[in-house]
């Protein structure tokens, strides 16, 4: 059985090089050779050791910081590689409108995404069962969901769907 790898300030920086060209953490996990699970279970140390400095206002235990430098690594690694994108998006869009309405669709779906109709036709001759709670909460905080919502509610009411 191979032995666990440790982590040190060479297995960060190579984890964050790849990060930064725009892959996913799991990717970069797997180039380096390394299991994805030690690694979120690296971050999760270094977000509760992050998280409890931050409540009582001492310093991160010595013992933790190299958790807490993987946070902030990864944490940094993953937003340059954002905002390299989102820079690479704008340049095009300057010369390409589908690059303008793809960011835009992408930026703010309830006004400019797609409003695609999907139709289908179901047959179920079984039990349903609806979670009323979760499916409230859904569709309060969805603009487009609760619009349907009300225009299917009215059309049962008014009869023109059959329960």
């Amino acid at each position: 059985m191979a032995r666990p790898m440790k982590l040190n300030d060479e297995l960060i920086n190579r984890l964050t090089q790849y990060i930064k060209i725009g892959n996913y953490i799991e990717t970069a996990c797997a180039l380096v050779g390394i299991s994805r699970s030690i690694v979120y279970v690296w971050l999760k140390q270094g977000r509760r050791a992050l998280e409890t400095s931050e409540k009582t206002g001492e310093v991160v235990p010595r013992k933790d910081k190299i958790y807490v430098k993987l946070v902030m690594e990864i944490d940094q690694a993953l937003a340059f590689s954002e905002a390299r994108d989102v820079e690479t998006i704008g340049e095009h869009a300057k010369s390409n409108w589908k690059a303008a309405a793809w960011r835009l669709e992408r930026k703010f779906p309830s006004k400019w995404g797609r409003k695609d109709q999907l139709q289908a036709n179901v047959n179920h001759s079984g039990e349903m069962k609806v979670e009323h709670n979760k499916m409230a909460m859904k569709i309060g905080c969805d603009e487009e969901m609760l619009d349907l919502a009300m225009k299917l509610f009215e059309k049962v009411q008014g009869g023109e769907l059959q329960s």
